[in-house]
């Protein structure tokens, strides 16, 4: 077995419904969901508003991967209309309707937070119209004391939590901070999801002296890319790079950052250059391999003993390199592909989308 550390996302673990859902909660998206987004907020409010239309978008981009939660927490004493906003995504509830009611609040609040009563209770009966439900059953369930209740207790919840305002988000059950804009998320969002793929022990070593003999091919809808790898100089290495690539580990993933004259990397299924598989193990470097040509393979790590699934292509000689990472590879075909390759920086919200690794196969004697 590799001499490794665990190193695993954290990750729901408990089998049915987590301690940090409740019964009663108001959820959309897979139960499933390895990342699970619990948001207290006020419909009447400007920041709420901003904050549910990312999570909306989170959702929509990683739909296989986030669960939504909504508890209100109406500020009665600075919105004079927050009340009654969550009494009528509750009477929508009744019907059945309540995400699409609830996403149109918030989305449409511009229209709507100057009102007054009486013409906000208009657009709502015109919102629950437009979105099919039955006009008399929601204006009843307006008015209905249980559910004035209902949005009370929520209230009440709240306070007794001790949430200082809104709006605030809980990811897996612990309280985000921020930073709020849709990078630094959607990447939290995946290094999270990331965590159900990762894997709890080390894998095991591949046997002795398969030497020159073993193959990687990396298929990409440009063709073939075929690696020659080195398991006498670099066994750890290389038996965690087949153990991945036979678990699927690389499948359907990209080469999510590309400096040309430099490398093309790879091996992070959460494309954020931050993602392991669950352990890191330390680097090997032996004497008789360097970065002397273009196409040597290595795995990238931030520190001696941090080696985990990311690998890059030298895409010239790289002598700076020596030393630094574990090389346990060379490309003996489709090179050029990689070369061909755009600039694809990991901090560009406008990089041309990554050359995927369809499937990884491994070649042994």
């Amino acid at each position: 077995t590799i001499a490794c550390t665990s190193v695993r996302q954290p990750a729901p673990t408990a089998q049915g419904t987590p301690p940090y859902l409740r019964p009663d909660d108001f959820s959309t998206g897979p139960e499933a969901a390895p990342v699970i987004l619990v948001m207290y907020g006020d419909y009447q409010d400007a920041s709420s508003a901003a904050m549910n239309d990312l999570l909306r978008r989170l959702q929509q981009a990683y739909p296989h991967a986030v669960r939504r939660v909504f508890r209100p927490y109406p500020l009665v004493q600075r919105y004079d209309k927050s009340l009654l906003a969550v009494q009528a995504a509750l009477a929508a509830a009744r019907q059945g309707r309540f995400w699409a009611f609830h996403d149109r609040l918030f989305a449409e609040q511009p229209q709507w937070r100057d009102l007054d009563e009486s013409d906000f209770r208009a657009y709502l009966a015109q919102l629950a119209a437009q979105l099919g439900l039955d006009e008399g059953r929601f204006r009843q369930g307006l008015d209905d004391p249980a559910i004035r209740g209902q949005a009370l207790a929520a209230r009440e919840d709240a306070q007794r939590i001790g949430l200082p305002g809104v709006p605030l988000l809980y990811l897996n059950g612990d309280y985000y901070p921020g930073p709020w804009d849709w990078a630094s998320l959607s990447a939290t969002v995946r290094l999270q999801a990331l965590g159900a793929r990762q894997f709890t022990q080390c894998p095991p070593l591949l046997a002795d002296h398969l030497g020159a003999s073993l193959f990687a091919t990396l298929h990409t809808p440009q063709g073939p890319i075929v690696i020659q790898l080195y398991p006498d100089q670099a066994p750890m290495a290389v038996s965690s790079f087949v153990f991945l690539a036979r678990h699927g580990w690389y499948d359907d993933t990209p080469f999510f950052e590309v400096r040309p004259g430099v490398w093309a990397r790879a091996g992070d299924p959460s494309e954020t250059g931050l993602g392991n598989p669950g352990y890191t193990f330390p680097r090997e470097i032996a004497p008789d391999l360097s970065f002397d040509r273009p196409g040597r393979v290595a795995l990238y790590s931030a520190g001696p003993r941090d080696n985990g699934s990311q690998f890059f292509v030298a895409l010239a000689a790289l002598p700076r390199f020596n030393g630094q990472y574990t090389l346990f590879g060379q490309v003996v075909e489709g090179l050029d592909i990689l070369r061909q390759l755009p600039p694809r920086a990991l901090d560009d919200p406008n990089a041309p989308p990554g050359l995927r690794i369809q499937r990884v196969e491994i070649a042994t004697p």
